[in-house]
């Protein structure tokens, strides 16, 4: 197995480790390389082309579907199988930039498979698209945390995780925690992360005069967050699947999201979590209050999320990229 990225500096460490058998390369690897590749990009094409007969790759999984329009040129006549893995879900394909190349891709035989990551990303495509059915899979990701049984947790935390960006939504968290505060007194929030919207974050705490809010950051170490919360909270504006979701799960810590895309396939309202309608910051305020006073339904949640999480765990889902793979 071999791992191709476009760009990546060379002094520069990867986000996570890879297993010695795994073989790294990059096609640009300097700045010079990448503005080569923007004015000569046969080039890095060629590397491309080298790189997988010499491994003798028989199936390449583009992660993002953009990549597609770069493995196509390379991989057509080979014999090589293309798998387009979309990690996006379907609502920002029609506004892309690529959306008429990347369809003509499909529909030409260049890619042959195309991944989406939840049930409904796969019915869009297949309908307002016009993807035949036997084109278009979906296969939910799998959690990185692995967890054999129930956790008790009895910490008064609510933990929310992830880039801080317009995307990920920590402002109508946070509003919602400003009404939180006012009804609750003795539970704080973390929120874990890094990103362009930082020193917004910490205004917004200041303006509201939040008095229980943590801002960390980034940590591989996110098993011991979700050890010491006993909510999670998903506050996107729009998400493709929400792994943090299925961490939670796994480490028996319930969630309360918006319903903005994966998420939707992943809590069963009331059951396993609470699913909140996009953007209504006051509702999510309601359902992590309702949360934190009502012991009972929390452990309830947990136990009954700590079950779903073994759908997504790493041997499950490797089994249906596995069948996948063996029936191209």
């Amino acid at each position: 197995m071999i791992v191709v990225t476009l760009e990546q500096h060379r002094n520069k460490h990867l986000a996570f480790p890879l297993e010695k058998a795994i073989k790294y390369y990059t096609l640009c690897g300097s700045r010079v390389e990448r503005k080569l590749f923007r004015v000569f990009s046969m080039l890095p094409l060629l590397r491309y082309k080298r790189i997988l007969a010499h491994n003798k790759i028989d199936v390449v999984i583009d992660v993002d579907i953009h990549q597609s329009l770069v493995t196509t040129k390379v991989t057509n006549g080979t014999g090589i199988k293309v798998i387009s893995w979309d990690h996006f879900n379907y609502e920002r394909f029609p506004i892309r930039w690529s959306h008429d190349i990347m369809l003509d891709c499909f529909k030409s035989g260049e890619v042959d498979k195309l991944v989406v990551l939840t049930k409904e990303d796969r019915r869009n495509f297949i309908e307002k698209e016009h993807l035949p059915e036997n084109f278009v899979e979906y296969i939910y990701n799998p959690s990185p945390i692995k967890s054999n049984e129930y956790i008790s947790h009895n910490e008064k935390k609510v933990l929310s995780i992830g880039r801080l960006t317009e995307q990920k939504g920590f402002d109508l968290l946070l509003k919602a925690w400003e009404l939180v505060e006012k009804e609750v007194e003795d539970w704080c929030l973390e929120i874990v992360g890094s990103g362009v919207d930082e020193d917004k974050i910490h205004k917004i705490i200041k303006d509201f005069n939040l008095k229980r809010v943590i801002v960390s950051s980034y940590t591989n170490d996110v098993r011991s967050k979700y050890m010491n919360a006993s909510i999670y909270c998903l506050p996107s504006r729009t998400e493709g699947f929400g792994l943090v979701i299925i961490e939670a799960a796994t480490m028996s810590v319930p969630s309360v999201a918006f319903a903005c895309g994966g998420p939707n396939e992943i809590i069963s309202d009331g059951e396993n979590g609470f699913l909140v309608e996009r953007e209504n910051y006051e509702v999510m305020a309601e359902k992590l209050v309702q949360l934190m006073n009502d012991d009972g339904l929390r452990v309830k949640m947990s136990y009954k999320c700590f079950e779903m999480s073994r759908e997504f765990s790493i041997d499950n889902i490797m089994s249906k990229w596995v069948r996948l793979i063996d029936s191209l």
